[in-house]
């Protein structure tokens, strides 16, 4: 009972001596190993986590960082000898089609740390709904075969294509061209061709996906009527003039 009438008495003086040794610990910690604030060294790449699978990212986005950091200069050494220790990442759960400001995470794998500034500290994201169609593939054909040829069939396999991306893309989309040179040919033409998506005016949509991205073309060359590969062949006479002999016509 004394000693806990005792513990009573004297708690605010113990708790108080508590603080006061605590206090010079911190201190005597803090000048073996200060603190220092200072920008990352190493660039840190942005990663971006659950996104839906039904959206993409339309825009262009930041995909690195610039942390501030303030913390021991043992935490400093650690730090600079392993950059994957700080990660940043934007998190885009839950997140529907539209413009979106999402704030810039961080971690540190190792502490004591204090994050003070992220630069940039938000992305704009714009998402749209990702869409796909299928479109045939049509074979446009320039140039003219060699004198004597004509220009026969032709087809392409497969015959149609995916095409896939943001909406707002893939809506322009007017069709599916591969295009096939065939100036002086004189035979049969298969080979494959990569295949272009385009919109109005002929002008080539990018940023889609096109599935597969070549296809194999088949292209018939043939010979007119009335006309015929023949040999010629040279018929010579007389001989040559001493000391040189004939070695190729």
């Amino acid at each position: 009972m004394q000693i806990i009438l005792w513990f009573r008495k004297n708690f605010s003086t113990l708790l108080l001596a508590f603080i006061f040794a605590f206090v010079v610990w911190i201190s005597a910690i803090i000048s073996t190993d200060p603190n220092e604030e200072q920008v990352y060294p190493h660039p840190v790449d942005i990663s971006i986590v659950g996104l839906d699978s039904q959206l993409i990212i339309v825009n262009e986005i930041s995909h690195q960082a610039q942390v501030t950091i303030r913390a021991p200069q043992s935490i400093w050494t650690k730090l600079n000898s392993n950059p994957d220790l700080v990660k940043a990442w934007i998190d885009l759960a839950g997140i529907g089609a539209g413009s979106h400001s999402v704030p810039v995470k961080v971690q540190i794998g190792v502490n004591p740390n204090q994050v003070i500034k992220v630069d940039p500290d938000e992305i704009n994201v714009i998402l749209e709904p990702l869409i796909s169609k299928t479109f045939p593939v049509e074979m446009i054909v320039s140039g003219e075969p060699a004198l004597g040829y004509r220009i026969g069939s032709s087809s392409t396999s497969p015959s149609q294509v995916k095409v896939s991306g943001a909406e707002s893309q893939v809506n322009k989309v007017i069709g599916v061209v591969c295009r096939l040179d065939i100036s002086g040919a004189s035979e049969p033409i298969q080979k494959n061709i990569s295949v272009e998506a385009v919109g109005e005016n002929d002008e080539i949509v990018s940023d889609v996906k096109i599935s597969p991205s070549t296809v194999q073309v088949n292209q018939q060359i043939s010979l007119l009527g009335g006309y015929r590969n023949v040999v010629v062949k040279v018929v010579t006479t007389g001989e040559v003039a001493e000391v040189y002999w004939l070695t190729n016509i």
